[in-house]
This record gives C-alpha cells, structure tokens and sequence, in this order.
C-alpha cells in the first residue's frame, strides 16, 4: 500500500495535536543544546520543527517533506525560523557533514527504505552530531489509533488491511535499535 501525504489539513485534523505532544517530548528528550544546525526530515505540518525552534534556538532549521501542501503549511507556520522544502528522504539536497543534529517525527516507517534514509540522514550529519528518530510503536502501545482502527474494522472489516498493527508489525522499539 502507497501512503499519500498531500493533505495538511486533513492531517491537521487527525493527528495534528499528537504530533505536537510527541514532538515536545522527543525534543525534551534528546534534550540538545542551543545554537545548532537542523535539519527535519518528513517536517510535515511543522511540529517537530516548531518543537526545535521554541525549545532550543537553532542557528539553522531546514525542514524537508515530499509534499508541496505540507511544506507550504509548514513555512506559513513557522515563518522564516525555518527553512521548508520540498525533498526526498532518500536522496537528501544538503551537503555532507552540513547540520549537527538530523531528526525525524513519525515518518520512518512510511519511507519505503529506511535504511536508506537512515543512511543519508548520517551522511548529512557532522561528526559527532546526533541522529535521531521517534515513530509510532503501532505493533502495541498506541492506544489512541488501536482504538481508531478497532472501530473501523467492528464497521468495516475490509478495514483490517489498513489497521496500522498489521500495516505496521514492526514498528516499536526493538525494531528501531536493529534498523540503527
């Protein structure tokens, strides 16, 4: 299955307030120091980014997304704080060693080759800089889509074949630290 991001507004309305949630957690995780060099990788709607900017001061934020819609939302909501464009998280357009920390927000697991990804996002990356991603843990402890997609299956079984646990089985935590 092809997943297509081309609505903001529809994302907004779905998952919006979740992904600010998580992306204010991760950042506090990670907990960085300010005055860095971004770069987000799959910035959709801009949380993540807005995360960086409000809670660590970057020098540079470049925000990456392969949807047109979602990087215009994105700059509109951050404004010049940031630096939005259309990319691939395949074949990043930024220079080796260019940012000291690459991050990514519930994007990995849509990306047809992570490794790939991962791969570039290292490339991008000075050393001794950081490297870091947070998805979903579908395959258990996302309670709120389980709910979402339980409910959906009671009405529709078709509805099974998107159920993230089943899209998604290796999404979780373990899975993560082999892909790293």
């Amino acid at each position: 299955m092809k997943d297509s991001w081309e609505s903001c507004d529809s994302y907004e309305y779905y998952m919006g307030r979740w992904s600010r949630l998580v992306a204010e957690s991760f950042i506090e995780w990670l907990s960085p120091s300010s005055g860095l060099k971004w770069l987000d990788i799959g910035c959709g709607s801009g949380a993540l980014s807005e995360a960086i900017i409000y809670n660590h001061e970057p020098t540079v934020l470049t925000a990456i997304d392969q949807s047109e819609d979602f990087v215009s939302t994105a700059q509109n909501r951050l404004s010049s704080r940031v630096q939005c464009i259309v990319g691939n998280a395949l074949s990043l357009p930024l220079g080796n060693s260019s940012v000291n920390i690459a991050v990514s927000g519930l994007v990995l697991n849509f990306i047809p080759e992570p490794e790939k990804a991962l791969s570039e996002m290292r490339r991008v990356t000075d050393a001794g800089g950081t490297v870091a991603v947070y998805i979903w843990d579908y395959a258990g402890k996302v309670d709120f889509l389980r709910h979402f997609w339980d409910a959906a299956v009671d009405i529709k079984s078709e509805a099974l074949n998107l159920h993230e646990s089943n899209r998604f089985p290796d999404s979780n935590a373990e899975a993560l630290k082999r892909l790293f």
